[in-house]
């Protein structure tokens, strides 16, 4: 059921648009002023805050990017760092040659 603007006692003798109504939910102080909102000052209200909300994702979704991309550079350069590692058969080769030349 849409937000009565007038309030009318219903049923339950508290008028709706207030809390306790059992018609809508029982808002926070700071929520019930929008009750008094005109339809143009909702719409306003309500696009600003869409406006807000979606600022907010797109920050969010940025900051993720951000670290996931920072995450991958270290993955890299473990990566290029392991790739200048001897393989075991190199490793092997430079040991019998450094023992062979001792001899």
């Amino acid at each position: 059921m849409p937000y009565m603007r007038n309030a009318t006692a219903g049923n339950d003798g508290v008028p709706e648009g207030q809390a306790g109504s059992r018609s809508e939910p029982s808002l926070p102080a700071p929520n019930r002023a929008l009750l008094a909102y005109s339809g143009a000052e909702f719409v306003a209200f309500s696009e600003g805050y869409a406006s807000g909300y979606v600022a907010g994702m797109d920050r969010g979704r940025q900051l993720a990017d951000d670290e996931a991309a920072a995450l991958w550079r270290n993955a890299a350069r473990i990566v290029h760092a392991l790739a200048n590692v001897p393989t075991h058969d190199e490793l092997e080769a430079i040991r019998r040659d450094y023992s062979g030349a001792e001899q």
